[in-house]
């Protein structure tokens, strides 16, 4: 015997629960009045938990089980419509780790991706649910600031990147002092379009990198013209 409830799943008595998808068909007599009902059950559990495992995977880096670039755009797209539409207030940040490639270097790839998760759980203790975090790839990750002027964001920027200065990452008998390069950008009602709006912080990023690392670069026009005129690594060709 099985419990129907009212999001479409069988609770069956042992606790398990199915899934399920029901289709109904009306019983008419001779005189086209209803005498009962015809309802058969389909199990989709199984194909309802692949479905949004497959979701899950297409929005999600599975190291650091954060947004990954794809549903980060997403998101910034979202952002600069609804500063067009109710003339709202968001910021943008571009993260990239400080002596990242001398962990990887030193003690391999497994200590890299756990340096990874250390830094996603430390960066996740200060920042607000309503934000937005992705992994961008490598050792780039961004943050939107939901409704977050820019001189808020200037000293959450600021707050994180102290984080990091402080944090040690210890790998055996190896103890590592790093640092992160913030780039941030508003997102205002003139914003135009996605592609600028990320090479605009992607270059304040570089910029701040240039300024020795550990340190966070507002957006300026001119960023874009320097990065632009040295021909530097691959920052805007993303």
């Amino acid at each position: 015997m099985c419990k129907l409830t009212a999001k479409n799943s069988l609770i069956a008595r042992n606790g398990t629960h199915y899934e399920i998808e029901g289709l109904a068909s009306p019983i008419m007599n001779r005189q086209s009045k209803l005498v009962g009902t015809v309802i058969i059950f389909r199990d989709v559990t199984k194909a309802r938990r692949m479905a949004r495992k497959l979701s899950w995977q297409a929005n999600h880096d599975p190291l650091t089980k954060l947004y990954n670039r794809r549903k980060f755009e997403e998101h910034a797209v979202q952002a600069i419509n609804d500063s067009h539409l109710h003339q709202s207030h968001h910021s943008l940040c571009y993260l990239d780790l400080d002596r990242f490639k001398v962990v990887n270097d030193t003690c391999g790839h497994a200590a890299g991706d756990k340096l990874l998760q250390q830094v996603t759980a430390l960066l996740k203790t200060r920042i607000r649910s309503a934000d937005i975090f992705a992994r961008l790839g490598g050792d780039e990750f961004g943050i939107i600031f939901d409704r977050c002027s820019v001189e808020m964001a200037l000293d959450c920027a600021n707050e994180l990147r102290r984080l990091i200065e402080d944090f040690r990452f210890i790998w055996q008998d190896k103890v590592f002092r790093i640092g992160i390069s913030i780039g941030l950008v508003e997102i205002k009602p003139t914003t135009g379009q996605l592609s600028h709006l990320l090479n605009s912080a992607d270059a304040a990023c570089y910029v701040a990198k240039q300024q020795g690392g550990n340190y966070v670069h507002l957006c300026h026009e001119q960023d874009l013209v320097v990065v632009q005129q040295q021909g530097e690594r691959q920052w805007i060709e993303k």
